[in-house]
C-alpha cells in the first residue's frame, strides 16, 4: 500500500515541492509585486480591496490547485487530509484574505497607519502558522505512513 501510494501520487508530491519552492522564492524576491502594476494597467482597479491586485491570479491559482489536488487530498489519511486542508486555509486567509483587507486599509487610511501594520502582522502570522501546520502534517504523515526519517547533525568543523 505504501509503495502504491507513493507511485500513484509521485507527480502530486513533486508538484507540492515545486509550489513550495515557488512560494519561498516569491517570499524572498517578491515575484508577485510586479503583477500589481501589470493588472492595474489592464483594469480600473487602483484602490480598495483589490489594490494589491496580485491576489487575483494567486486566488485563481489556489482554486485551480484545489481542483487539481482534490483526488490526492481524498486519498490521504483523514488526519493528514484535515491538517493539509486547515493549513492551506490558514495560509490562504493570511496571504490572500488579509492582503485584500490590507489593500482597503492602504488606500483608505494609509500605509503608515496602525491598522495597516496590524493587518500586515496578522497576514504574516497566519502565513507562518499555515506553513508550520503543514510541516507538522507532513512529518506526522511520514512517521505514520511511510516509516521513519532519521536526520543526523554532525560538526564537521571539529578536528
Amino acid at each position: 500500500m505504501k509503495r502504491d501510494f507513493q507511485k500513484k501520487f509521485r507527480l502530486k508530491w513533486r508538484g507540492l515541492s515545486f509550489i513550495f519552492l515557488f512560494l519561498s522564492m516569491d517570499e524572498l524576491i517578491s515575484i508577485h509585486e510586479p503583477l500589481i502594476s501589470i493588472i492595474h494597467s489592464f483594469t480600473n482597479i487602483t484602490s480598495g480591496f483589490l489594490y494589491f491586485a496580485w491576489v487575483i491570479p494567486y486566488g485563481i491559482s489556489c482554486v485551480l490547485f484545489v481542483f487539481l489536488y482534490l483526488n490526492f487530498l481524498k486519498s490521504l489519511p483523514t488526519k493528514t487530509r484535515m491538517l493539509f486542508i486547515i493549513s492551506g486555509i490558514t495560509f490562504c486567509i493570511g496571504a490572500i484574505g488579509m492582503e485584500l483587507i490590507g489593500g482597503k486599509i492602504f488606500t483608505t487610511i494609509g500605509q503608515l497607519s496602525w491598522q495597516f501594520a496590524l493587518s500586515t502582522t496578522v497576514e504574516e502570522t497566519l502565513e507562518m502558522l499555515g506553513i508550520c501546520l503543514f510541516i507538522y502534517a507532513l512529518a506526522d504523515f511520514i512517521s505514520n505512513n511511510l516509516g521513519s526519517v532519521k536526520t543526523v547533525f554532525t560538526d564537521h568543523l571539529k578536528d
